[in-house]
């Protein structure tokens, strides 16, 4: 698949986790009060409403929203850096495609609500780790399935 047939899917894919993050988020803002957890697997899973002002999980909390900004832009030139030293202007498989407009959309969620907020709003609390989004989990699925793909562009022909 040509490289420019592929920004539709990833755009698509990138749209849709945006407007489920926003949704979602929404949602839970309205339901439950920040700092409030509530079980909905006692013991494995709450849904517990915090203000994120770091990065991700709670990293670097109080995180000027220019860092925010300048992070997400070093992903995002990290990638296109690799298809461009790989010969290509952009995803061409599924894996890169979906992984792409996961990456995206989540950080573009989390994004608008920095620049809306000033905060993030988190809601999945697992117990044993920071309390997270759908944006977070987007970001992290789909950086794994661009990690994925990276080979080294002389490997690609060699198997």
């Amino acid at each position: 698949m040509r490289a420019r047939a592929a920004w539709p899917t990833v755009g698509l894919v990138s749209l849709l986790v945006l407007l489920v993050d926003q949704v979602a988020k929404a949602l839970v803002v309205r339901a439950l009060p920040e700092g409030i957890s509530r079980p909905l697997l006692p013991g494995v899973v709450a849904l517990t409403r915090v203000h994120n002002t770091g990065i991700a999980f709670g990293l670097f909390r109080n995180a000027p929203v220019l860092l925010t900004a300048l992070v997400a832009l070093v992903v995002v030139v990290a990638v296109g850096a690799h298809w461009l030293r790989a010969g290509r202007r952009g995803p061409t498989g599924w894996a890169e495609r979906l992984g792409a407009g996961l990456v995206l959309g989540g950080a573009s969620g989390n994004l608008l609500d920095r620049f809306r907020l000033g905060y993030v709003v988190d809601y999945v609390d697992l117990h044993v780790w920071p309390v997270f989004n759908l944006a977070d989990a987007a970001v992290v699925v789909g950086a794994a399935l661009l990690l994925l793909t990276l080979r080294a562009p002389a490997a690609r022909g060699t198997r």
